[in-house]
């Protein structure tokens, strides 16, 4: 009786810590798929207003692991490079960083065929989430060899908001884009990544414009 007394609890005893361990791993792929549940690529449009766009944020400010929206679903998901989770091995990202909807760099265009980056200035924001952004200008970028640029935009609810144009921005918080364009100048090492400059919002949205002709177009294509 005492055995089978002492079977009885054993067998409860693991069978709970067996249903807890389950438990937690659905609750992770749970929570993957809530970070993956829509498509960001065709999901969101890219212009809200002449002067605002959606944003999906990739990397929240402050962090260093390289998540991307993927080109096949369009879900979130890790980077990964030889195997394993690919995390920048250089300061944390300085700024937001993230892609603009419904867009794509053509590569007969100089582009890197990829949707077009934004880095969004304010607090951090939370990765996976869709913000409303106001385009201020463009940092003009060469990638070893490919157009790389990257859209300015800013926070709806961010202070910097009340900004209109890059040089507004630079006039007033001049260190703000200095340790950006220093940051992106060295955080791939060797000098790989050239910055052209920084361009007014007229350009930036220009470019919006143009890689939205070219998804609704052509698409965006794994490579």
């Amino acid at each position: 009786m005492i055995k089978v007394l002492f079977f009885i609890i054993f067998f409860v005893f693991n069978f709970n810590s067996y249903s807890n361990e389950i438990s937690s791993q659905v609750t992770k792929v749970d929570e993957f798929k809530i970070v993956g549940k829509k498509n960001f690529l065709f999901d969101y449009k890219n212009f809200i207003t002449p002067l605002t766009v959606n944003v999906v944020i990739e990397i929240p400010k402050n962090t260093s692991e390289k998540w991307e929206v993927s080109k096949l679903d369009g879900s979130l998901e890790h980077e990964f490079f030889m195997g394993e989770p690919r995390i920048i091995n250089y300061l944390p990202y300085p700024m937001n960083y993230g892609m603009i909807p419904r867009t794509v760099m053509p590569l007969q265009l100089g582009g890197d065929g990829d949707p077009v980056d934004a880095i969004v200035l304010g607090d951090a924001l939370p990765r996976g989430e869709v913000v409303e952004a106001k385009v201020l200008g463009l940092i003009k970028m060469n990638d070893m060899g490919e157009v790389d640029d990257k859209v300015i935009t800013v926070n709806k609810y961010s202070d910097y908001f009340k900004f209109n144009s890059i040089e507004e921005l630079q006039e007033n918080n001049p260190k703000i884009m200095k340790n950006i364009l220093e940051w992106f100048q060295n955080y791939k090492g060797n000098n790989l990544v050239k910055i052209e400059g920084v361009v007014s919002n007229v350009e930036a949205i220009g470019l919006i414009k143009l890689a939205s002709k070219s998804f609704d177009r052509y698409g965006v294509k794994p490579r």
